[in-house]
C-alpha cells in the first residue's frame, strides 16, 4: 500500500516539475550587415586635353575686286586712289601713276594687318624700287618716292601681300597723292657716275635715290 503511495506521489511530483531542459533557444541573429558598399570609384577624369586652339582665320574671303588681273607690271590700272581693293598672296597689284617733275609721291595701303599684312613700294620706269617702301606691319603701309629727273614720270605703285603674313589675302583702300617738299627733291644722276666708274662729269651730287652712291655730296672727278 505504501508502496502505491510513493509510486504516485512520484508522478505527481514528476507531472508538477517543469522540464528546465527544453530547448528555448531561438534564432536572433539580426545581422544588417547589408552591402552598402556605394562605388565612388566611378571614372569622374574630366579631359581636359581638348583642343582649346582659338586661333581663327580673321582674314577676309579673297573676291577679285573689278580691277583684276593688274598683277604684272604691263598690266598696271592708271589711278590717283580707289576704295575697296583686294590682294592675295602671289597675286599682287600694279597701278600706274604720273608724278611731275620736282612732286614728292605718297602711296598708302590702309588695312588691318592682322587680316594680312599688306607692303606697298613705289616703282620707277624701269620697275625697280624707289624712294621709301611701306614694309612693316604698320595698318596704314607709306611708300614715299621724290622726282628729281626734273621731268615728269610714269611710276607705278606695287601692292603684296607679305609673303611670310599668316593670312594670305585681305582688303585694302589705296591713297595717291604729290606734293612738293620743302626742301626739293634730290637731283637724280643721269651719267655714269656713282656706278663705280665715276669720271668726273657730275660734279657736286647731291643725293641720289638709287640704290648705289646714295647722298653723294661733291664728287669731284678724279
Amino acid at each position: 500500500m505504501r508502496g502505491w503511495v510513493w509510486i504516485g506521489l512520484l508522478a505527481l511530483g514528476c507531472k508538477s516539475t517543469p522540464d528546465t531542459n527544453a530547448d528555448t533557444d531561438v534564432e536572433t541573429d539580426t545581422d544588417t550587415d547589408a552591402d552598402t558598399d556605394a562605388d565612388t570609384d566611378a571614372d569622374t577624369d574630366a579631359d581636359s586635353d581638348a583642343d582649346t586652339d582659338t586661333d581663327v582665320d580673321t582674314g577676309v574671303i579673297c573676291d577679285e575686286d573689278g580691277f583684276e588681273d593688274n598683277d604684272e607690271l604691263s598690266a598696271a590700272i592708271p589711278t590717283t586712289g580707289e576704295p575697296d581693293l583686294w590682294v592675295r598672296l602671289g597675286d599682287p597689284d600694279y597701278w600706274a601713276v604720273q608724278v611731275p617733275a620736282g612732286q614728292e609721291l605718297r602711296v598708302t595701303a590702309s588695312h588691318d594687318a592682322l587680316s594680312g599684312d599688306i607692303d606697298v613700294y613705289i616703282l620707277d620706269e624701269t620697275g625697280a624700287v624707289t624712294g621709301v617702301p611701306g614694309a612693316s606691319f604698320a595698318n596704314d603701309e607709306v611708300a614715299v618716292a621724290c622726282n628729281g629727273s626734273g621731268a615728269p614720270a610714269s611710276w607705278f605703285a606695287y601692292v603684296e601681300i607679305w609673303d611670310a603674313s599668316l593670312d594670305t589675302c585681305n582688303t585694302y583702300n589705296l591713297s595717291v597723292s604729290t606734293s612738293t617738299p620743302p626742301l626739293g627733291c634730290p637731283v637724280e644722276d643721269t651719267g655714269l657716275v656713282d656706278s663705280g666708274l665715276d669720271t668726273g662729269s657730275a660734279t657736286g651730287d647731291t643725293g641720289d635715290t638709287g640704290l648705289v652712291g646714295t647722298g653723294d655730296t661733291g664728287d669731284t672727278g678724279g
